[in-house]
């Protein structure tokens, strides 16, 4: 929770870019004004939008803060246009968060890079954590800027295309006795699946009433499994001990939606893309169950 302790002079003086005028119509002295420009608004380097449902108030009396209006931005930074202004005390449903630019929280004085994405009024925009009274689940205030460990894998389809996580936290039986985690990917159909490292398939079947929609487990050669289900493949090229170099194409994300519970059951088109761990760095992610629904993935 926000903290109460931190002087009211000081933490306006570190906000204040966050905010518009005071309720009453008294504008921040000019000594607050001087402070707020030696606050760091620095660009946070995970810009990365994690959608999820949380509530929250704006600064006011009940909150232990003076009554004054958060600016809703069109942006996550101080310097993206003004949309609105929020008045005190006002209740509000968050659809997201995102870092951007930093805005110190005016109850604890801290560092937070986290901006929420809100609708008030019919306007969406991005009001900065600093001024709200309230968190996300699992949302540090500053972004882990560190490489990702590299697993020498890469993400399933071609270099250069995006596409978001549909769904999460799920397996398959060709991971589940591994430990390992399965993710959705929304791919159109057609688009080509590869090989995310250098692997030999060990299983695959025929889902029941189709032609060539297939499931596939695939070992690498450090012994990790992993799983692709709904590619569309020869009978050849998912043959067991088929042998597949990194990034050669194996087949093509299925059109059809079959629903066979023994090998592959689809309610829509999309990779489904089994993992060794949870989580698993992939492709420069690092992926699990944390990671949240619309992600967007770029292979590269």
């Amino acid at each position: 929770m926000k903290k109460f302790f931190r002087r009211i002079s000081n933490a306006l003086a570190a906000s204040v870019v966050a905010y518009g005028v005071l309720a009453s119509g008294i504008t921040p002295d000019r000594q607050l004004v001087i402070l707020s420009q030696s606050a760091s608004a620095q660009t946070a380097c995970d810009t990365q939008i994690r959608y999820v449902t949380f509530t929250g108030k704006t600064s006011g009396s009940q909150t232990t803060k003076p009554n004054v209006n958060t600016n809703l931005r069109s942006n996550t930074t101080t310097s993206a246009s003004l949309l609105t202004t929020i008045p005190p005390n006002t209740n509000l449903t968050f659809s997201g968060w995102a870092y951007g630019a930093q805005v110190n929280d005016i109850w604890t004085g801290d560092q937070d890079y986290r901006w929420f994405r809100v609708t008030y009024n019919g306007k969406t925009g991005w009001v900065a954590s600093g001024v709200i009274w309230g968190n996300p689940p699992n949302a540090p205030t500053t972004p882990n800027c560190s490489p990702p460990v590299s697993s020498g894998v890469r993400l399933p389809w071609p270099n250069g295309i995006t596409a978001r996580v549909s769904q999460t936290g799920h397996g398959d039986g060709y991971i589940n006795s591994t430990g390992g985690i399965a993710l959705d990917i929304a791919l159109t159909a057609g688009t080509p699946v590869l090989a995310p490292a250098d692997v030999t398939v060990t299983r695959s079947c025929l889902a029941r009433g189709t032609r060539s929609h297939r499931a596939i487990q695939l070992r690498d050669s450090v012994g990790r499994i992993y799983s692709l289900i709904h590619v569309s493949a020869s009978s050849a090229a998912v043959a067991v001990g088929k042998t597949y170099r990194q990034g050669q194409q194996i087949g093509v994300v299925a059109s059809d939606r079959p629903n066979d519970s023994s090998c592959a059951v689809s309610y829509g088109v999309h990779l489904h893309m089994g993992l060794p761990s949870n989580p698993f760095s992939i492709g420069g992610y690092n992926l699990g169950s944390s990671t949240p629904l619309n992600t967007q993935l770029t292979a590269r």
